[in-house]
């Protein structure tokens, strides 16, 4: 019985330690879970916190940003004030508030330049010359392009259509995309100016000096350029159909792609200018110097070449069909492949010229077929335009 006994109790006692080990495995879960419920709480309500910190800082960034604007906008308004008052100097500090505001105010940019162009075009008794420049220069020394702000209601930003701007000083101005029709630009100084893709639509600019201003697809139509200064400019694609350039100096200009339709060019220098695969047909280029100048695939049918002095150009695969070249100088130049098919060379210097492949079929001498010219006038006039036949 002892030995029974024995047994019992000892099993007893097993069960005992199981439940006891159960018990401790469950109070383990629970405080397991208790902490994970804490931990739980504890980033809710750090999460809330934040969300509220990050709320307020917001909404103290939108109190900043609307103090900002209105601060802004009585800066802005203040400046209009000043501009309009009668005391110059009051009018000054405005002008220049305005070009502040500009600068570090994307929003404001083309309203302020339409309000400074206005201040330009307005006729008022007191508006001195030193006002006129300032505006003209803060227009004229502004970083930001105009032409890619997101608020285009016209093609042209800067409006100076038809202003008096004589003796105004314009030397590397940027009035690029302006309009500048009809304005007076006549003896102007406008060195390396920025007026690309500007309207000078019938504008005066007789004697201004437009030395290496940037002029590309810029609008030029219907403008005296008489004895004007374009020496290294790049009009590029302008438009200048109908310009008189008579007597100008465009020396190492760049006109490629540009509409050169009824041009005046007689009496004008174009040494080194770039005319390459330009359309001139029928353009006047009587006594015109054009040295050097690039004229390679050019159309110079019908154009007027008389007394031009081309020596040394590149004419390579220039079309010269019917044009005058009479008393022409072509020393040295490059014809290869030119097309000179009914084009007369009386009294045409062509010495040292190559003139491989070129197509020299029906030229004129007099309005003469050339063939029958010398047959008639051999004997009695020699030529050296033999070799050409």
């Amino acid at each position: 019985m002892d030995f029974l006994s024995n047994i019992i109790e000892i099993i007893r006692n097993q069960d005992l330690a199981d439940e006891m080990k159960s018990w401790t495995d469950v109070s383990a879960i629970i405080r397991n879970i208790a902490l994970i419920i804490a931990a739980g709480f504890a980033f809710w309500v750090a999460y809330k916190r934040n969300k509220i910190a990050d709320k307020q800082a917001e909404t103290a960034q939108n109190q900043l940003k609307i103090a900002e604007n209105n601060h802004l906008a009585e800066t802005f308004t203040k400046a209009i004030e000043q501009i309009g008052n009668k005391n110059e100097a009051i009018q000054l500090a405005g002008i220049y508030a305005l070009e502040k505001i500009a600068n570090s105010n994307q929003e404001y940019r083309l309203q302020i330049t339409h309000v400074l162009s206005a201040f330009l075009r307005l006729s008022v008794p007191n508006r001195t010359t030193v006002l006129k420049q300032a505006v003209i220069d803060i227009l004229g020394r502004r970083k930001y392009d105009l032409t890619k702000t997101t608020f285009q209601p016209n093609k042209y930003q800067i409006n100076l259509i038809g202003l008096n701007l004589q003796g105004a000083a314009l030397e590397n101005v940027i009035l690029k995309g302006g309009d500048l029709s009809s304005a007076n630009l006549d003896g102007v100084n406008l060195f390396t100016a920025n007026l690309e893709g500007a309207n000078l639509r019938d504008t005066i600019l007789s004697s201004a000096n437009l030395d290496g201003a940037r002029l590309k697809n810029s609008s030029i139509q219907n403008v005296e350029l008489r004895g004007t200064l374009l020496r290294s400019a790049n009009l590029q694609g302008a438009n200048l159909e109908g310009v008189n350039f008579l007597g100008a100096n465009l020396q190492s200009a760049n006109l490629q792609g540009a509409n050169l339709l009824k041009v005046v060019f007689s009496e004008a220098d174009l040494n080194g200018t770039n005319f390459e695969g330009v359309n001139l047909e029928g353009v006047n280029f009587q006594k015109v110097k054009l040295e050097s100048a690039n004229l390679q695939n050019a159309n110079l049918q019908g154009a007027n070449l008389q007394g031009a002095n081309l020596q040394g150009a590149n004419l390579h695969s220039a079309n010269l069909q019917e044009a005058n070249l009479k008393n022409t100088k072509l020393g040295k130049s490059n014809l290869i492949k030119a097309n000179l098919a009914g084009a007369e060379v009386a009294g045409m210097n062509y010495e040292d010229a190559n003139i491989e492949g070129a197509n020299l079929e029906g030229i004129k001498i007099m309005g003469m077929d050339a063939e029958i010219y010398l047959k008639i006038h051999k004997e009695n006039e020699p030529t050296d335009l033999d070799p050409l036949l």
